[in-house]
């Protein structure tokens, strides 16, 4: 089974996020005018949130640092760690429970990528298409309908080798006739329900 079967979790673009490679800024501050915290506030949702050196509170949750070696330079990466599961992830998801907005990780929240919603059919496979000319052919889209992608064949952009264009050409091709049998499928299931 493909995609769909996830519905009943949220999607992570409806959430707004901490993320921690944003928060390593104001350590960076804090660290840099020598203090021990620093109060911030969260503005769409009035909440303050005191930061500090190794951990943070957003709205009477404490939400720990982890660091790790990035490998360059002289800084160390900054996670944040999960209030809920203790894992370490670079975004906590703003959810609301009971009233108030607490951060979690995705896992915790039951959140997916907005991929994990579709349902496989017409609408993935327009998706698919889309994806193709817009990424590997550079064709901008917001003009194409999926439609006119399903007849659509796009120039070999400058630059690009022939057995590539040919090989991107042939996966367009099998993006297209999925495209066109799953169309065909909701059609035809959408007039025997008349």
């Amino acid at each position: 089974m493909r995609g769909g079967h996830n519905q009943t979790h949220g999607d992570i673009g409806r959430y707004r996020k901490l993320d921690s490679f944003y928060v390593a800024k104001f350590l960076r501050a804090i660290k840099a005018k020598g203090e021990e915290s620093l109060v911030s506030y969260d503005k769409a949702n009035g909440i303050p949130i005191v930061i500090g050196m190794y951990s943070m509170t957003y709205d009477g949750i404490k939400i720990t640092f982890d660091f790790l070696p990035c490998g360059f330079g002289t800084n160390d990466r900054c996670f944040i760690l999960c209030p809920a599961c203790g894992k370490r992830y670079r975004y906590l998801y703003l959810v609301k429970h009971n009233g108030r907005h607490v951060p979690l990780c995705r896992k915790c929240a039951k959140l997916n990528y907005p991929s994990q919603q579709i349902t496989h059919g017409v609408d993935e496979c327009a998706r698919r298409m889309e994806r193709l000319l817009q990424d590997k052919f550079h064709v901008i889209t917001e003009d194409l309908t999926p439609d006119d992608a399903l007849w659509y064949f796009p120039l070999r952009p400058k630059g690009m080798r022939q057995r590539t264009y040919k090989a991107l050409m042939a996966e367009l091709r099998r993006a297209q006739e999925e495209y066109h049998d799953a169309f065909e499928k909701a059609l035809k299931e959408a007039l025997c329900r008349l």
